[in-house]
């Protein structure tokens, strides 16, 4: 079974493998923000250095979905092929919030919006017309993503409900 993990200290035998550099690595590569580790079976088989940039920092998370690690902090995102090692930069507004997954989708939630990942890597779509500080996705069901926003914080979350395949809002939520 595949993990991922964020780390910010390396330990071996983390350090014996060469790293892939994600994000703004600076001239002399400098250490990284964090490490995000992938084990196969608690082995050690790719780690990721960390480059994310000055910004807003609200959480970091790595998961594995479909092939691939999508991982967030600070005000990026990378979603990465752990067969090909091709890595796709999803843009994140504001800050990274959150991952929401399935079998199917992929979201990237930031502060005010949603970026869906097909399943081969590519950004579908975006929409960054949600909210102004703060995007909750609740459930994804029959092709429509349900969620809330939060329009005038921290106290005024508004529902909504976008279309899967679009990112466009189909009708107002409940």
């Amino acid at each position: 079974m595949r993990t991922s993990r964020i780390a910010h200290v390396l330990e071996p035998p983390w350090l014996q493998l060469e790293p892939l550099r994600l994000g703004e690595v600076p001239i002399g590569q400098g250490t990284p923000f964090a490490y995000v580790l992938i084990a196969e079976d608690e082995r050690p088989v790719l780690r990721l250095d960390i480059y994310p940039g000055p910004g807003c920092f609200f959480r970091e998370k790595a998961i594995i979905w479909n092939g691939f690690v999508a991982v967030g902090l600070g005000t990026s995102a990378f979603v990465v092929s752990l067969s090909s090692g091709a890595v796709t930069r999803p843009s994140v507004d504001g800050y990274f919030s959150d991952f929401w997954s399935s079998d199917e989708v992929l979201l990237v939630v930031d502060a005010t919006g949603l970026t869906r990942v097909g399943r081969n890597g590519d950004v579908l779509w975006r929409n960054r017309n949600l909210a102004l500080d703060g995007v909750e996705v609740r459930e994804v069901k029959n092709g429509v993503i349900h969620g809330r926003s939060c329009m005038d914080p921290p106290e005024n979350w508004e529902a909504f409900a976008l279309s899967v395949g679009t990112g466009r809002i189909v009708m107002p939520s409940s």
